[in-house]
């Protein structure tokens, strides 16, 4: 009987303290606006936030009029909250971890891209007198750290190509990133730019030695499509089109101990997929 009425005290103490839901509010901050509060009801991160009022108002945000949202936030607290927090910094968000809401946002981001080139080579052929052109299949990879700044993202990395399998002419390049994303939501198109300097090693010649090479610089313009998955920025998928120019400079000792000064110019198509998280 004893330990009942321990059992029963506890229990009631525990509902006591524990504060009822309607005690506690969703804020959504807007860009230009005045918050709004109230019970979101749909978080979609890169789409909307939907928020029902306690009037039973249903309020529907696109993405880029959010500035930040509150979840679960002290209705007793929430002037003395919002009066110390500044205007021109976007604060981590009052969220409670446990709840699928929580927004896991950040702004820089690991990227790593495998693809294949295609590039037309000419090859002389002695016995008809012309040249033919064939195509040169090569690869690469690549790893960027990305700063995210809403619909621009800007990184920088490193980028190891084969340019000629048959040669195995490859290049090491230090490159740096500029990409815009068009419209809204976890799927969009972008744009991307990148430029940096290349140090080309491997066989390079069939005519000798190469005993001299030079850092040559290297722009690669692309068009692709990033595709996000359930865990918002940390997971995203891209696949982007893209030509690769770049110029490499050789000095060749041959058998004859003939100095012979090279230059070669790679144009690559790179068809490339990517992920960040």
């Amino acid at each position: 009987m004893r330990l009942t009425l321990l059992l029963l005290f506890a229990i009631s103490g525990l509902l006591l303290g524990q504060a009822p839901a309607s005690q506690y509010v969703d804020v959504v901050h807007l860009h230009g606006k005045d918050a709004v509060s109230g019970t979101v009801i749909t978080y979609d991160y890169g789409t909307r936030v939907v928020l029902v009022q306690d009037n039973g108002t249903t309020m529907d945000f696109e993405w880029d009029e959010v500035k930040r949202v509150n979840f679960r936030l002290n209705k007793d607290q929430k002037a003395e909250v919002a009066a110390t927090q500044p205007i021109d910094v976007d604060p981590v968000p009052v969220q409670d971890k446990n709840s699928t809401l929580f927004n896991r946002k950040r702004k820089f981001m690991h990227q790593f891209s495998a693809g294949m080139s295609f590039g037309a080579i000419q090859v002389d052929n002695v016995n008809f007198g012309f040249r033919l052109r064939r195509v040169n299949i090569g690869g690469g990879a690549a790893y960027h750290l990305v700063r995210s700044f809403n619909k621009i993202n800007i990184g920088v990395g490193v980028d190891l190509s084969l340019m000629n399998h048959e040669l195995q002419e490859k290049v090491l390049s230090a490159t740096g990133q500029f990409e815009y994303l068009f419209g809204s939501g976890k799927n969009r198109p972008f744009v991307r730019f990148e430029a940096g300097m290349s140090y080309p090693f491997g066989a390079g010649s069939r005519d000798g030695e190469v005993t001299k090479r030079t850092i040559s610089p290297m722009v690669h313009p692309s068009v692709g499509f990033e595709f996000g998955g359930d865990n918002g920025p940390l997971q995203r998928l891209t696949v982007d089109l893209g030509y690769r120019f770049l110029t490499n400079s050789f000095t060749i000792t041959d058998a004859n101990l003939d100095v012979i000064e090279r230059k070669v110019s790679y144009q690559r198509l790179i068809l490339r997929a990517g992920v960040r998280f």
